[in-house]
């Protein structure tokens, strides 16, 4: 299954450094309307940064429940300091692993 990628632009810095690139978006909304567009077109595993998805829990529900064949994992942005960036490959395949 592919993974997408839909995060800031820090976030987006931190995991090229594991390999994965995505699409940068500053406002939930315009994150949100991409995820769907994607999701339209393709089973697959979202990685959304979670600031996308304080704001819109609700929305992200339903995008879950909407497009059951995909994954939408909530992944932490690089501001969240209980997080380092050398550990976001641990954090991703742990995400993964406990979705699949």
């Amino acid at each position: 299954m592919d993974i997408e990628v839909i995060a800031d632009e820090l976030t987006l810095k931190a995991l090229k450094l594991v390999g994965l690139s995505g699409y940068q978006f500053d406002t939930s909304s315009l994150a949100l309307k991409k995820a769907e567009e994607i999701l339209k077109q393709k089973n697959c595993i979202i990685l959304l940064g979670n600031e996308f998805e304080k704001n819109n829990k609700e929305l992200v529900e339903q995008l879950k429940i909407k497009y059951k064949g995909s994954v939408i994992i909530v992944i932490p942005t690089v501001f969240d300091t209980s997080y380092h960036l050398e550990n976001i490959e641990q954090i991703i395949q742990k995400a993964i692993g406990i979705k699949l």
